[in-house]
């Protein structure tokens, strides 16, 4: 059975890639991001959907393998994010939130296996 981080690092891949997907097959939700992004760039949607998709790709792959280097540099990656979407205001700030959950989750889960496993050497 894989680790509670591989898992959770698993399902977190899967929401980014359902995210990348979503604009790129529904004119609603790509019109959504847009107004969010506050541009009338469809460019500028593709490209954040497909670093969805390949960002999503790699943390499924990556909790398949059980990489955990990956899986800390993630948590770096969304604690930056935090930082700066918390900085842009406006509905950036639910971002925020949710970037820092997510981080904070697959922290949390890391730091308790790894805990677990020292538990086990000392028996």
């Amino acid at each position: 059975m894989p680790s509670l981080s591989s898992i959770i690092f698993a399902v977190q891949g899967c929401f980014n890639f359902l995210n990348g997907a979503a604009p790129l097959l529904s004119s609603t939700v790509a019109r959504k991001n847009a107004e969010m992004l506050l541009t009338d760039s469809k460019h500028a949607i593709h490209v954040l959907a497909l670093s969805c998709l390949s960002i999503g790709s790699l943390y499924i792959v990556a909790a398949k393998r059980g990489d955990k280097l990956a899986m800390w540099l993630s948590v770096v990656g969304r604690t930056i994010a935090v930082g700066i979407f918390w900085v842009d205001a406006g509905p950036w700030r639910k971002v925020a939130v949710f970037e820092g959950l997510c981080a904070g989750v697959l922290a949390g889960s890391l730091i308790w296996e790894s805990r677990d496993g020292k538990h086990r050497k000392r028996d």
